[in-house]
């Protein structure tokens, strides 16, 4: 031994130990928060992560698996295909859809029954839509969205609409879109009241709007508050992946002060060469159990499902505003044929004028009522040239004859919208309302209990990882 040191094969032990302590920092390669699916870059946590709430007895099974990506005809468009399968009523169905197929179909779904509560389909992307991971959870989602319209026997089973789609293969899709978009307004208000009979049977019309405006204000307010909530929550997602990273750094930068002074160390024959291999070993740890903590994951979770489930409910009320708007159209047109018809005859016009719907501050009924607006001054304007026309003695009989058809025609029209409002103010008061509390209820209770719980595996975990 010279000069205090030992000798250089000495070192061997505290080399083992140190690499012991310090391969978890050097094995992996230093973590990184920009590949695709990692938290820190995605925009929402899906919230597929949460079970089923709604209330019902399943009418069936369905999974939505095996996508495969496909190119159209020109080769200039990608799209991707899932196979659907599983037993609706005990009837086997099987068939492959595009998410646009979905989209259409639950389109379908809320013009067959304005006021109805229906689920939201997973959400678009628009880059990085054909990466597996993307392709695998918005298969996921879609699955989730057609089980949770499996929970609403009464017209999962009693809406033919349900089985058509579920079984149509994509060579007759067209032809059934085609044949039910063109479907008349009488037909579908049957089905409505055939589907929803047991209800309609016990429940009438709220007598006032007292309990629609009163859910449509809380959601109004409660939307934006649980946007904000999940907004925050995924900072601290983003944030904690941060945490994780700086650690992993942290550590690092200890190995290779470790390595610099666990050499001389042992070559003087110090005790306890490596110096700080227990809390390597530890922080590494550390960092793998704070990286498997899902607490927040299932929190922000929670609170997606909370915003697509509120923001349904304001789609089922305002599909029950639009009809009444388009109602209050059609009889202010009938009005307006109404006075025609008399000036044509030389007739007094009539005292009751036109009927003004009522304004919404909805951007969607906005825009709705900005076309209704436009299609209505059209309307008088060529109404107006033919009246003009016949009152000079141009074809006055045609003009007269049309009028009729059209009044009568408009008139049929207001009974069948009248009805259909009607049915659908009663469900969404009788039923609708019920459901999404009960829903919401269970959701905050399960997300309660599951951060709870995780947040506690992961403390104690940590408690045994540091004592």
């Amino acid at each position: 031994m010279q000069g205090g040191y030992a000798p250089d094969d000495a070192s061997l032990p505290a080399q083992a130990m140190r690499h012991s302590s310090v391969d978890s920092f050097l094995k992996d390669g230093t973590p990184t928060m920009a590949h695709r699916g990692s938290s820190a870059d995605a925009e929402e946590v899906s919230s597929v992560l949460v079970p089923v709430f709604d209330v019902g007895t399943p009418s069936g099974e369905v999974t939505v698996e095996h996508p495969e990506t496909q190119s159209d005809k020109t080769g200039m468009k990608k799209f991707t295909t899932f196979q659907v399968s599983g037993t609706l009523n005990g009837n086997r169905f099987t068939s492959r859809k595009r998410y646009s197929d979905f989209v259409w179909f639950r389109l379908a779904l809320a013009s067959q029954l304005p006021g109805v509560f229906l689920p939201s389909l997973p959400g678009k992307l628009k880059v990085g839509r054909f990466d597996n991971a993307f392709i695998e959870e918005r298969s996921a989602g879609l699955q989730q969205f057609l089980r949770r319209i499996f929970q609403r026997s009464e017209f999962s089973m009693g809406l033919p609409l349900v089985f058509r789609f579920l079984n149509c293969v994509q060579a007759g899709f067209e032809t059934m879109k085609t044949e039910i978009d063109a479907r008349p307004l009488a037909e579908n208000v049957q089905e409505y009241r055939r589907v929803f009979d047991e209800t309609l049977e016990t429940s009438s019309p709220p007598k006032s709007d007292k309990g629609f405006l009163m859910i449509k204000g809380f959601l109004e307010k409660h939307v934006p508050l649980l946007k904000t909530a999940q907004a925050s929550a995924l900072v601290l997602i983003k944030a904690q992946d941060a945490v994780n990273v700086r650690t992993t750094e942290v550590g690092r930068a200890m190995v290779a002060l470790t390595e610099d002074e666990t050499d001389l160390l042992a070559k003087a024959q110090v005790e306890d060469a490596v110096l700080r291999s227990k809390m390597l070993e530890s922080l590494s740890e550390s960092i793998e159990i704070e990286k498997s903590g899902k607490a927040i994951h299932t929190l922000s979770a929670s609170l997606q499902r909370e915003i697509e489930d509120c923001e349904a409910v304001e789609e089922s009320l305002l599909s029950i505003e639009l009809l009444q708007k388009r109602l209050n159209a059609t009889k202010s047109k009938i009005a307006s044929d109404t006075a025609s018809r008399a000036s044509l005859k030389g007739e007094a016009p009539p005292d009751d004028g036109f009927i003004q719907s009522q304004p919404s501050s909805d951007a969607l009924a906005n825009g709705m009522r900005k076309r209704d607006k436009t299609k209505e001054l059209f309307g008088k304007m060529t109404s107006a040239v033919m009246d003009m026309g016949a009152k000079v003695g141009i074809n006055k009989e045609k003009r007269l004859l049309e009028l009729e058809r059209m009044m009568e025609e408009d008139t049929q029209e207001v009974a069948v919208l009248e009805d259909l409002i009607g049915v659908a103010r009663t469900v969404f008061s009788a039923t609708e309302i019920e459901r999404f509390l009960r829903a919401k209820s269970a959701g905050c209770l399960w997300a309660q209990s599951e951060f709870a719980s995780q947040k506690a595996v992961m403390s104690q975990a940590l408690a045994r990882c540091w004592a």
